[in-house]
C-alpha cells in the first residue's frame, strides 16, 4: 500500500492562530493584558517562514525557476498595489496636513511610505515579494552559502538596529535604516532571513524526527514563559526577538513528521488557510471603521466584530469566487497555502 502523502494541515491551523495574534497587535491589547505581547510577535515571522518553506519546495522542483517566480510574484504585487490604492486617500490626506505647502516633500514621503516603510500590514506583501526574488536567485544559481551569509548578516543587523532603537538612536545602523524603512521589518533584516530559514526547513525536512516534536514543544512553552518574565520586568518586548524564536519553534512543531499533525482533515485546514489570508489582509480595515466611525477602541467587542467580519467576508468570497475579490484577498495564493 502506497504511503499517503503528508498534508501540512498543522501549518494552516497555526497560520490562522498567528493571524488572530496579528489582529491583537493592531488592537493594542499589549498595554492591558501582560500575556498578549508575549504571544503576538510570532505572527508575522511565522507567515514568512511558511512562505519560504513552500516557495523552496516549488522552486527546487521547477524546470524554470524564474518563470515560476514571476507567476508567484504577479498576484502578490497586484494585491499590494490594490491595497495601497484603497488606503491612498487616507495616507495622502494625512501627509497633506503634515506638509502643507510642500508638494515635493509630500510626494517623497508618499513614495517612501508606499514602497519602503509600508502600510501595515501590507508592507508584508512588498517585503515578501522582494525576499522571494532574492530567494529565487539563490536557488536558481545554487548560491546557498551566499544565502546563509545574507541571512546571518540580516539577523545581526536586526539585532544592532533593535539595540540602537532602544538605547542609542544616534547609531549608524539605526539612522541609515530608519531613514529608509522606519523599522527593521524590511527585506534585509526580516524578509529574506526568515524566508531563507523557511527554505532551510524544507531542505532539511527529511532529517526531522518524530521525537523532535516532544523536544520542541516544551521549548516553545518556555519561550512564552521567558517572554512573560521579561515583560513583567521591562514591558518592552518589541525590541527583543522572542517573537522570532517562538515562530521558529512553532513552525518546527508544525512540520515534524507526526501523523496526527500531518493528516488533519484537509477541508478544515484549507478553510483555516484561506480565512487566515482574509483576516491578515482585511483586519486593519475593520479595526479602522470600528474605531473611527463607531468609536470602539481597545475592546474585546472590537476584536470580536473584526474577526466575525473577516469570517463573513471569507464565506462571501468563497461563494462568489469573484476575480477582483480573490486578487485582493489572495485566498488561493501560494503564500497562504498549506500543502
Amino acid at each position: 500500500m502506497r504511503e499517503q502523502k503528508p498534508y501540512y494541515g498543522a501549518l494552516d491551523l497555526a497560520r490562522l492562530y498567528c493571524a488572530l495574534l496579528i489582529v491583537v497587535i493592531h488592537m493594542g491589547f499589549g498595554n492591558s493584558l501582560s500575556l498578549v505581547p508575549c504571544l503576538t510577535r510570532q505572527g508575522v515571522p511565522f507567515f514568512f517562514l511558511a512562505s519560504g518553506f513552500f516557495l523552496s519546495k516549488k522552486l527546487r522542483k521547477s524546470p524554470n525557476i524564474m518563470k515560476t517566480t514571476t507567476q508567484y510574484l504577479k498576484p502578490l504585487l497586484i494585491a499590494f498595489v490594490l491595497w495601497n490604492l484603497l488606503w491612498a486617500p487616507s495616507i495622502v490626506s494625512e501627509y497633506s496636513r503634515l506638509y502643507a505647502g510642500s508638494p515635493l516633500k509630500i510626494a517623497a514621503v508618499l513614495v517612501r511610505r508606499f514602497f519602503a516603510a509600508g502600510i501595515a500590514p501590507y508592507w508584508f506583501l512588498l517585503v515578501l515579494a522582494e525576499g522571494t526574488l532574492l530567494l529565487a536567485l539563490i536557488i536558481r544559481y545554487r548560491k546557498y552559502i551566499l544565502g546563509m551569509v545574507l541571512c546571518v548578516s540580516g539577523i545581526v543587523l536586526s539585532i544592532l538596529y533593535s539595540y540602537q532603537a532602544k538605547y542609542d538612536s544616534t547609531g549608524l545602523v539605526y539612522r541609515v535604516f530608519y531613514s529608509v524603512f522606519s523599522w527593521n521589518n524590511n527585506v534585509i533584516m526580516s524578509g529574506f532571513p526568515l524566508l531563507y530559514l523557511g527554505a532551510l526547513f524544507d531542505m532539511s525536512e527529511e532529517r526531522l524526527q518524530k521525537s523532535c516534536f516532544w523536544m520542541v514543544l516544551p521549548l516553545y512553552a518556555i519561550s512564552i514563559f521567558a517572554a512573560f518574565l521579561v515583560y513583567r520586568m521591562d514591558e518592552d518586548l518589541f525590541f527583543i526577538p522572542f517573537g522570532v524564536i517562538q515562530a521558529i519553534l512553532l513552525f518546527h512543531l508544525c512540520v515534524v513528521p507526526v501523523p496526527f499533525l500531518q493528516h488533519l482533515p484537509e477541508k478544515i485546514c484549507k478553510s483555516a488557510r484561506d480565512l487566515s489570508s482574509v483576516m491578515f489582509l482585511t483586519h486593519t480595515v475593520f479595526l479602522t471603521i470600528l474605531g473611527n466611525v463607531f468609536h470602539l477602541w481597545d475592546s474585546l467587542l472590537r476584536y470580536g466584530i473584526t474577526v466575525l467580519c473577516a469570517i463573513f467576508l471569507f464565506l462571501l468570497a468563497r461563494k462568489l469566487d469573484y476575480a477582483v475579490l480573490s486578487a485582493l484577498l489572495l485566498m488561493k495564493h501560494h503564500s497562504f497555502r498549506g500543502g
